[in-house]
């Protein structure tokens, strides 16, 4: 939020007429929109003051009007660089603060709401009450597979607050939504389990069973609160073979995959102005180690989610740890060959690895071999 603020401030900065500024300092009756720079200048202004007029953030207009009029004019400033850092400091706290207090008031108001709505729900026919707190309405009864926890599911939905408000829906899209049911909230998970292929439910989910008091992240998330409790109607329409179909598909990718390794800048210092990804990689340090990343990525998808399995020929030469995502952090220990396996469902790759030295330094050459 404050980088935000400062930089859009920063960009209002450079197109502020100075000369328009010193006009609306003058008495109030006096016109200042005289031509078309005041007001370009002016609009520009009233820009900058509705993106700084929010609850969190309280500021004193003239001050802030004394800051620019200072920056524009290259006067001595009223506050050094030390003071300002710090008044900059106590604003975000302030604004921390009061942000968190409004999402602590929130979650406080969504969760009274939220018990008060099941309470009169639990009452309605047709509704059922399981111990957890969920509570569901069958629609329409199937009679085909029920899931267990470890499939994957192709569904229909469509999500909505208490007071109606909708935040998802897949029938807008025209597009089914398939999900793993360790992939969802622990209120997705458990009805759906409870639900035969077919058949179509309401699905009413406390705040517990769903995000909690923190609420949901990422985009698209932002109608859902704190503690809010969810309303979903939700049509299974089928469930997946996890066991044959997803096992083909995740050899299917590895089959395809092309591994990428990105230099470390840490390595490399300058050279490359930072990290970016070859293949095959060269590694040249005076340092006791080399790390490297390894990320595999091909046309049908990559290791992320395939539970690939990285297996060092010589461990004491070569170590593997997990890094982020679809990426591990190889460490090459000394000098020498060695390979690495990378395998999964069956189907395997290969990277070959070899250190020698060059000089005082070493030089580590890694490259797929098939």
């Amino acid at each position: 939020m404050i980088t935000q603020i400062l930089l859009v401030l920063a960009v209002a900065v450079s197109w502020l007429s100075l000369d328009a500024f010193a006009q609306a300092q003058g008495a109030e009756d006096e016109p200042i929109l005289q031509d078309q720079k005041a007001k370009n200048s002016y609009a520009v202004g009233v820009q900058v003051g509705n993106k700084l007029k929010v609850p969190s953030m309280d500021l004193d207009a003239e001050s802030v009007a004394r800051g620019v009029k200072d920056a524009l004019t290259g006067a001595e400033t009223l506050l050094d660089e030390a003071a300002m850092n710090a008044a900059l400091e106590a604003l975000r706290a302030d604004i921390r603060m009061k942000q968190a207090e409004a999402l602590k008031q929130l979650a406080e108001k969504n969760k009274k709401e939220g018990e008060a709505f099941l309470a009169e729900n639990k009452t309605k026919e047709g509704v059922v009450t399981l111990e957890s707190g969920l509570q569901y309405k069958v629609l329409k009864a199937g009679d085909g597979k029920k899931p267990t926890a470890d499939d994957t599911v192709v569904t229909h939905y469509r999500g909505t607050l208490t007071d109606g408000t909708e935040f998802d829906n897949s029938l807008a899209r025209n597009r089914p939504a398939t999900f793993g049911l360790k992939q969802v909230i622990k209120g997705w998970s458990e009805g759906l389990q409870l639900m035969p292929v077919g058949s179509k439910w309401q699905l009413f989910i406390p705040s517990s069973l769903a995000y909690g008091e923190i609420g949901p992240r990422g985009p698209g998330r932002s109608k859902i609160g704190p503690n809010a409790t969810l309303l979903f109607e939700v049509e299974l329409l089928s469930v997946q073979d996890t066991v044959g179909e997803n096992a083909q598909a995740s050899a299917s990718a590895l089959a395809d995959i092309r591994f990428s390794f990105k230099l470390d800048p840490r390595v490399f210092g300058g050279t490359y102005g930072g990290e970016r990804w070859v293949s095959p990689a060269t590694y040249t340090t005076t340092l006791d180690t080399v790390e490297a990343r390894v990320a595999g990525v091909g046309s049908k998808g990559s290791l992320e989610n395939m539970n690939a399995k990285w297996i060092p020929s010589d461990p004491e030469m070569v170590t593997v740890t997990p890094s982020e995502g679809n990426e591990v952090k190889i460490i090459v220990h000394r000098v020498g060959e060695s390979k690495l396996t990378v395998a999964s469902q069956g189907i395997s790759k290969e990277l070959a690895i070899k250190a020698e030295h060059k000089g005082e330094a070493m030089q580590v050459e890694i490259a797929q071999t098939q």
